[in-house]
């Protein structure tokens, strides 16, 4: 058994064009045709750029099994990827979590939508390999936060009374055929259940999906329950310094005691990161 998570990772740089960006395709190693393994390796990773530390799944030391829906927590035990365990547990970096960190707050919520173009939107879906047919999909039915005046956390999760019927209904009815002559899908379609995790700092964004539980062709509630989720750590940018631009000195009248400097400052772009134009695959 491999005794490790396997991570699909993207870096995006400010300014880097949606042309460039949606060029680029992610695949999770173990469920999609590998194209890169290991938990440090980055899929269009320019040199001597990217997030520094460790992974979002964790260290590879705790024994946790690939497919089994955990990752290495920062109490060299395997938790269940979902959003209360991966906050308390996960890595500092993706969750910003510590000794004076807020607590997480979660509520129910109706099902959010599902859209086929953003795969973290999805919590569960059955599908093939390919994206043609179309995979069959559900939104999340839970919301978590956990803010800072500096950082933020949020996280989607399925409530626990999360009714799956009109989604199991669907699945049954759309009769896939998994034919793709460009992938091998013996054992497709399958239900899949999405392990999301996402990052951004400084203009840069990561995204990443991981290996939690395996696909099967059977639908598990209870992997669907307790072992997917969707995240992102945002760490607020800090504040240009303000540039004063002062006029010349000038003699002081009765009207003007002083000559008054304009105060100009200047932010640069901000590059926003869309994660429905990087998944193609997943």
């Amino acid at each position: 058994n491999m005794l490790t998570t396997t991570t699909a990772r993207i870096i995006f740089i400010g300014g880097l064009s949606a042309a460039m960006a949606s060029s680029v395709q992610l695949v999770e190693d173990g469920f999609l045709p590998k194209i890169m393994a290991g938990n440090g390796g980055r899929i269009g990773d320019p040199p001597g750029l990217g997030f520094p530390g460790p992974p979002p799944s964790g260290p590879d030391n705790c024994g946790c099994v690939l497919g089994e829906g955990m990752f290495c927590g920062t109490d060299g035990q395997c938790h269940l990827y979902n959003c209360e365990e991966y906050y308390k547990y996960g890595p500092v970096e993706y969750t910003g979590y510590g000794p004076d960190a807020p607590g997480l707050e979660c509520r129910d919520t109706a099902e959010m939508e599902a859209r086929p173009g953003h795969s973290p939107s999805w919590s569960v879906s059955y599908r093939c390999i390919d994206l043609d047919p179309r995979p069959i999909i559900k939104g999340w039915t839970r919301y978590c936060e956990a803010s800072t005046p500096h950082s933020n956390f949020t996280c989607y999760g399925l409530a626990k009374d999360t009714s799956f019927q009109s989604f199991l209904a669907e699945a049954d009815a759309s009769n896939l055929e998994c034919n793709s002559g460009v992938y091998n899908e013996t054992g497709y379609p399958q239900y899949t259940y999405t392990v999301s995790l996402a990052k951004s700092a400084d203009r840069h964004t990561e995204s990443s999906f991981v290996v939690g539980f395996n696909g099967t062709q059977t639908f598990d509630r209870n992997k669907a329950i307790g072992g997917t989720m969707s995240s992102m750590f945002t760490v607020s940018p800090t504040p240009s310094p303000t540039k004063y631009l002062t006029a010349s000195p000038v003699e002081p009248t009765p009207s003007s005691s002083s000559s008054i400097g304009k105060d100009c400052f200047f932010l640069g772009s901000t590059f926003a990161f869309v994660t429905s134009i990087i998944f193609g695959l997943i």
